[in-house]
C-alpha cells in the first residue's frame, strides 16, 4: 500500500469525492478519471451533488477511490458513514479520509447530547464539530472492514508537494483499502 501508485490509479478509475477541496478537485479532474462524482451535504457548486455520507445513493462497489476529508468529525454516526463508504468502495479500492484527531486522547471524545457552538469550539476546536477522535480512530475504520492505518505523508505520497495539495505533513495520512476478501 505504501508508495503504491495511488495517484496513477486515480486516472484510470472512478472517484467519489465528498466535501471536495477546490485544489484537490482541480488536480484530480486534470487526471481525467473514468468517472468523478463530487458531492456534499450542502453543495456550494452547481456540479456538486447533494450527498449524505451516512446514506450514499450509489450501488455497492461503485468506486475505485473515495476521498472524504474532514467529514467524520461532522457526522452524527461515523460508524454509519464509514460503513457506507466501505459498501460503495470496490475491493482493492482506496479510501482517504483525513480527520482531526488527537493522539494524546486514548479514546474519541464526545459530549453527551447536543452541544452549543461555543461548547463545540471549546471541546473540539471548531463550532460545527461533534467529536474529537483519539488514538482509537483506526478502530472505527477496521470495525467496518477496512484495512489500513495512519502513515507519514512521505511514506504514501513521497513525491507530492504537500502545500500544492493542501496537506499538512505533520498530520498522518489516513489511507485505507477494502480487502479483496470482502467482495
Amino acid at each position: 500500500m505504501l508508495r503504491s501508485g495511488v495517484l496513477r490509479q486515480v486516472g484510470r478509475g472512478s472517484i467519489l469525492h465528498i466535501a471536495p477541496e477546490r485544489h484537490i478537485e482541480a488536480k484530480l479532474a486534470a487526471l481525467a478519471p473514468a468517472r468523478y462524482v463530487l458531492g456534499d451535504l450542502f453543495p456550494r457548486q452547481a456540479h456538486h451533488q447533494k450527498i449524505d455520507c451516512e446514506d450514499l445513493p450509489f450501488e455497492k462497489e461503485s468506486f475505485d477511490f473515495i476521498i472524504s476529508n474532514h467529514v467524520l468529525e461532522h457526522v452524527s454516526r461515523p460508524e454509519a458513514a464509514l460503513a457506507e463508504l466501505f459498501r460503495c468502495l470496490k475491493p482493492d479500492g482506496y479510501l482517504i479520509a483525513q480527520t482531526p484527531y488527537v493522539p494524546a486522547l486514548k479514546r474519541t471524545f464526545e459530549l453527551d447530547g447536543p452541544s452549543t457552538p461555543e461548547d463545540a469550539e471549546f471541546f473540539y476546536g471548531q463550532d460545527d464539530h461533534v467529536r474529537l477522535f483519539g488514538r482509537d480512530i483506526v478502530d472505527y475504520f477496521h470495525q467496518v472492514g477496512f484495512a489500513g492505518s495512519l502513515f507519514p505523508h512521505e511514506q504514501v505520497l513521497p513525491d507530492i508537494d504537500a502545500t500544492a495539495f493542501g496537506c499538512n505533513r505533520l498530520e498522518p495520512f489516513f489511507l485505507f483499502t477494502k480487502p479483496l476478501a470482502s467482495a
